[in-house]
């Protein structure tokens, strides 16, 4: 089946097909995957992945919950760690993407992205710097700029179509 672990806390995979898990417990650790060509390196990254196909989760938990959705970039520790049905993702820096979920989106940066209110889902979204976006809900939304988009004081409710640079802007944005 041509899995590749390395590591004594790596489990072995008898499913699926060219993946490869590296480095520490728990990562690309199931029994039940059945995607191929995805790449595990960290503890606990990919922990949940089964039929997903060609992601790649470097870092400890990063992408620890994704299951079946395919063709994600995480790196980073806890990058898109609670994604569970998007693909086409990238989400790069410490948590960026942690606590949400939606597909075809870019966050780049540290907490770039993270907990996107309750069972909101963004799509399509490009957020960029530190904090971009954290606690911010919506879609087809660029955002570049630390703390842009971030919502201070609880959930923003965010919204469609903003175009946003500079630090802060946008912050406690409601539409």
């Amino acid at each position: 089946n041509n899995n590749l672990p390395i590591c004594n806390d790596t489990v072995i995979l008898t499913k699926g097909n060219c993946n490869l898990q590296m480095g520490g417990v728990n990562a690309g650790n199931t029994s039940n995957i059945t995607g191929s060509k995805n790449i595990s390196i960290g503890g606990d990254a990919g922990n949940s992945l089964t039929s997903g196909t060609c992601n790649v989760l470097i870092g400890a938990n990063a992408g620890g919950n994704i299951e079946g959705p395919s063709n994600n970039v995480f790196i980073g520790t806890q990058a898109g760690q609670t994604q569970t049905g998007g693909g086409q993702n990238v989400m790069i820096g410490c948590a960026a993407g942690c606590l949400s979920h939606g597909e075809s989106n870019v966050y780049i940066g540290t907490c770039a992205g993270k907990r996107i209110p309750g069972s909101i889902t963004h799509n399509e979204s490009i957020l960029i710097g530190d904090r971009a976006g954290n606690r911010f809900s919506g879609c087809y939304n660029i955002i570049m700029g630390a703390n842009a988009a971030e919502a201070q004081h609880g959930n923003a409710t965010g919204g469609i179509n903003n175009l946003g640079f500079g630090r802060r802007a946008f912050m406690d944005i409601c539409s």
